[in-house]
């Protein structure tokens, strides 16, 4: 009999159910990740992807390769002045 003031948990079910329910997570998932790949492919091929749109109209971005100055280290790091 079915006991309302019993939470339902994964714990309570019996071993087949709980076996049921990861397949049918399985199949949920594969179904969700070929939709999202079907909408891609169909955006590659539409040309609905453009790279470079925005090119020159967000300033310049900093170098990432070049070592931080003290100060901008410092604060990365929680070290800020005067504290």
């Amino acid at each position: 009999m079915f006991d309302p003031s019993t939470p339902i948990t994964i714990r309570n079910l019996p071993p087949e159910m709980r076996l049921e329910l990861v397949r049918e997570a399985e199949r949920n998932a594969r179904s969700l990740d070929d939709e999202v790949v079907a909408r891609l492919r169909a955006s590659l091929r539409g040309g609905g992807v453009r790279l470079g749109i925005l090119k020159g109209q967000l300033g310049t971005a900093p170098d990432f390769t070049e070592p931080l100055s003290e100060d901008d280290l410092a604060a990365w790091e929680g070290n800020v002045a005067g504290s």
